[in-house]
């Protein structure tokens, strides 16, 4: 057996760097001699099953030893070879490169102590495991991609004999815990088909090793039916991840709906971090969900191929229910297909709940801004109120500061009383006060009236200047400017057009009673 496995580069494009430098990263991803672990599943022709379980490098290398040397004896005959034959890798390491001409020789049965860990040679030379396989199970930094693959081994006269293959998929979407599998489907009477899966989840395996220690041990050796275990496992795994992430969605929409607050509660902060981890969740799982159906079109891909390649007649064994696992990788996909919808569907229910937190925040910022705004007009106008009062009074200031000037610097009396009458008189010299006095007076109201025309068009001069590249800027500073010089008449023109529009309503609806909204109107 070992000698028929035995199998050169293929690809050496793609293989050589394997087999010349070896594991480059080993010793930082922790792969080290001698921790290789495995467990053996066997199915055999008549039902019979064998479980071997916490297999190191030595007792794996015995194994293949007895091997080998079960298929050298000439005169002994040979057991039948197991219909199909799982290996379940937990850990294993691939030695340094022991250059591109130096081929690995497999050990035969020898004590542990000389024993180095050749596990991963022994898979390649005894069961056909490709080198590439193996160059992509080295671990870089954190995570393999892997990839799918697809080979058709042939004989030395270039007969078909196996279609072999290797894909990866993932088991949990959060800490990128991804199985690999590589399988080997004999196109040979009498000979094994072989699986090496790397990190397979647990539940998978009890469930393989159920399958066939039930009751019909054979339906385990159906072709691609250990890739439907493990595809399975995937969809049922995004199908629970995804529920408890939804129900978180809909608990947030149909509480947190409502009117806007007045201000940004720690609540409120705590939804939003929420919905983007939800989202965050969504997407992940529909990416990895993503990559699932990808592999279940390479294996329905695969298992037509394979179905082209062989019969019951080349086979020389009677497969039970090839039909049925077609028929399982359709319902898987359409239960992925299913689940990917619902992920889509609820990556944009997070989305757009997201974006009405957000809106809901504007809309609040909004009514802050219309609060400030409304306060800062209040202030302005109680700042004009108080303007307008102190012109008032600086008006009625200048309109004494002639008079009291004139008088005081010409020493002027309006009237004057007489000692010996005893009587009050006007001074002689009265009409010199209002003839100098009133002309002062209106000079300094013209000087006051032209320098306030000044400064204002000063003002309007600059605010053109500021607004000049922003037309609805200087639209509303100006408006707002003409606003605060013509406020008062604004306000008698407002009071006659109600008093004009009152008189016109009255007059039209005469013939007719008042309704409620011109009572309402009259009372205003």
């Amino acid at each position: 057996m070992g000698q028929g496995y035995l199998q050169s580069i293929s690809h050496p494009e793609l293989e050589l760097r394997m087999n010349a430098i070896g594991n480059e990263y080993s010793e930082h991803a922790g792969y080290f001699p001698h921790q290789t672990s495995m467990d053996i599943l066997e199915v055999y022709p008549d039902g019979k099953v064998v479980e071997k379980e916490g297999f190191g490098c030595e007792q794996f290398a015995n194994y293949c030893g007895l091997l080998d040397i079960k298929h050298q004896a000439d005169n002994m005959i040979e057991d039948p070879e197991p219909l199909i034959r799982v290996f379940f890798l937990h850990d294993l390491f691939t030695p340094p490169a022991t250059g591109v001409n130096q081929p690995y020789l497999p050990p035969k049965v020898m004590s542990a102590v000389n024993m180095n860990d050749l596990t991963a040679v022994l898979l390649h030379r005894y069961f056909g495991v490709p080198i590439l396989f193996l160059q992509d199970l080295i671990p870089v930094i954190t995570y393999r991609t892997i990839g799918n693959a697809t080979f058709i081994r042939k004989d030395k006269e270039g007969g078909k004999i196996s279609i072999d293959g290797y894909y990866q998929l993932c088991s949990d979407y959060i800490s990128n815990k991804v199985s690999y599998t590589w399988f080997s489907m004999s196109l040979q009477s009498g000979k094994s088909s072989n699986y090496v899966i790397h990190k397979c989840p647990n539940i998978v395996k009890q469930l393989m090793v159920e399958c066939a220690k039930g009751p019909n041990p054979l339906s385990l050796s159906r072709p691609f039916v250990i890739d439907a275990f493990l595809m399975n496992d995937c969809v049922m795994r995004m199908n629970r991840e995804m529920m408890n992430p939804r129900q978180s969605l809909i608990k947030i929409e149909q509480t947190s709906f409502g009117e806007p607050m007045q201000y940004e509660s720690k609540e409120q902060i705590q939804t939003i971090k929420l919905l983007h981890n939800i989202g965050r969740e969504f997407r992940l799982m529909k990416d990895t969900l993503h990559s699932v159906q990808d592999t279940m079109d390479y294996m329905v891909d695969v298992q037509s191929q394979h179905a082209g390649l062989t019969s019951s007649e080349s086979t020389g064994t009677e497969i039970p229910d090839m039909d049925s696992v077609r028929e399982s990788f359709a319902i898987l996909k359409s239960k992925a297909n299913w689940i990917t919808r619902e992920l889509s569907s609820l990556v944009d229910r997070a989305s757009l709940k997201i974006g009405l937190e957000y809106s809901l925040a504007n809309q609040r910022d909004s009514r802050t801004q219309v609060n400030i705004a409304t306060l800062t007009k209040d202030i302005a106008f109680a700042s004009q109120e108080d303007s307008s009062s102190m012109i008032t009074m600086a008006a009625v200031t200048m309109f004494f500061l002639p008079g009291t000037f004139v008088s005081a610097i010409f020493s002027m009396a309006f009237f004057s009383s007489s000692g010996e009458q005893g009587k009050l008189g006007v001074a002689p010299l009265w009409w010199l006060f209002p003839a100098i006095t009133i002309p002062l007076t209106i000079l300094v109201f013209l000087v006051w009236i032209f320098w306030r025309r000044h400064r204002n068009a000063i003002k309007q001069k600059k605010l053109r200047a500021l607004t000049a590249q922003d037309p609805e800027m200087s639209f509303e500073t100006e408006s707002a400017f003409s606003y605060t010089q013509t406020r008062v008449s604004n306000k008698w023109y407002r009071k006659a057009s109600k008093g004009l529009f009152r008189w016109r309503f009255r007059t039209a609806s005469a013939q007719r009673t008042p309704s409620d909204n011109e009572s309402n109107f009259d009372k205003e």
